[in-house]
């Protein structure tokens, strides 16, 4: 798929496109696919993406990347809404 097409596919589908991104060997595009999308990713969308990386992933002991790591990249390039769950708002 052209590149292009790849833009195309994660902007109208970036839950989709960024779950399979979170399989070996694609999580090092995980955050720059990520970021490209965060102002139009849902919360819904933003909180399944975390459910996926702690108990598909971090909680099991996959070891084929750092999904600790991953989680707090991710996490910190949320903007807005989502920072008042991590204060308990």
């Amino acid at each position: 798929m052209a590149p292009e097409e790849q833009i195309r596919m994660l902007q109208l589908y970036p839950y989709h496109v960024l779950r399979i991104y979170l399989f070996w060997p694609s999580q090092t595009s995980f955050c720059d696919a990520a970021a490209t999308v965060k102002d139009t990713l849902s919360n819904r969308s933003f909180l399944y993406l975390i459910h996926i990386m702690i108990c598909q992933k971090i909680l099991l002991g996959w070891r084929d990347s750092d999904y600790a790591d991953l989680l707090r990249r991710f996490w910190s390039g949320k903007p807005g809404t989502l920072q008042g769950i991590r204060k308990g708002r």
